[in-house]
């Protein structure tokens, strides 16, 4: 799995077919830092993906999501400080204004999947 700092990577993409949502999952292993270095790279890994959104190449690969609502699930493993919640509140106003649901879930998003790869109806 890619994470945060590989800022032109797709981390991962899950189905979750309870509520007819594709989830794509932004991974930071890393502890949060009081570098903006980190920061950056979370705002440039959400324009990566506003991009794969936006240009189509996301229902290009997964043609039988087309119409699906779309969720970014933002999976950390530290607790977050105060720089990123500032960051992580601003993302959320973006994804807002585009009808993308951001949900944070502290832990290694293999947890929040079934044995299938779908992401689990609690989640």
């Amino acid at each position: 799995m890619a994470g945060i700092h590989e800022t032109d990577k797709i981390d991962l993409i899950a189905d979750h077919p309870e509520d007819n949502r594709l989830c794509l999952f932004m991974v930071e292993t890393r502890e949060w830092s009081e570098s903006q270095e980190m920061y950056l790279e979370l705002q440039e890994k959400l324009s990566t993906y506003l991009t794969y959104i936006d240009c189509g190449k996301l229902y290009e690969d997964y043609p039988g999501f087309v119409g699906k609502g779309i969720r970014f699930m933002l999976c950390y493993f530290y607790p977050l400080n105060d720089i990123a919640t500032s960051t992580i509140s601003r993302m959320e106003t973006i994804l807002f204004e585009r009808n993308i649901e951001l949900v944070l879930k502290e832990g290694d998003p293999s947890i929040f999947l079934d044995k299938e790869g779908l992401v689990k109806s609690d989640c």
